[in-house]
């Protein structure tokens, strides 16, 4: 298996809703998460980065050419989603996202670092790269923890 990570590119718009969307539904609580606003939030994202948003960036992830995985950070400090494909997961592929993305972030950002609000069955993910959890001013949404990693 030969993962490859780029640029998202717009004629992929449908493939990655369509990820995003299968992992919200089937790697998320309904009990703990409010679904319905994930999916809206995920979906503004992509929105914004299609109406051409220079800050943000959107890497995918493919397998054989199949679009396995998605990120989006926007103003390259704020890690708004990361998806994979469950039937992907605990392969890599997140890892390499979120590397590729903190590389490419690194001198761009106004921030120090990035900051995201994770999932909490997540936060193992997020700390085995670094991530920290962080006091924010405001609580993180239901079922996540505000987490910060410092740029190298």
């Amino acid at each position: 298996m030969q993962c490859v990570i780029c640029d998202a590119t717009p004629d992929e718009e449908q493939s990655i809703r369509l990820l995003l969307n299968l992992v919200i539904h089937e790697s998320l609580n309904g009990e703990v998460h409010d679904l319905p606003s994930i999916v809206e939030n995920v979906n503004r994202n992509v929105d914004q980065w299609l109406a051409g948003q220079e800050t943000i960036l959107h890497l995918v992830a493919e397998v054989d050419g199949e679009l396995v995985g998605a990120l989006l950070i926007k103003d390259f400090w704020n890690l708004c989603s990361l998806f994979v494909h469950p039937a992907h997961q605990r392969k890599g592929i997140g890892q390499q996202l979120v590397r590729t993305a903190l590389g490419r972030c690194k001198g761009k950002s106004q921030r120090a670092g990035v900051a995201l609000n994770a999932n909490d069955e997540a936060i193992p993910f997020y700390r085995s790269l670094g991530f920290e959890v962080r006091d924010v001013p405001r609580p993180p949404p239901a079922g996540s923890t505000a987490m910060w990693l410092g740029f190298e």
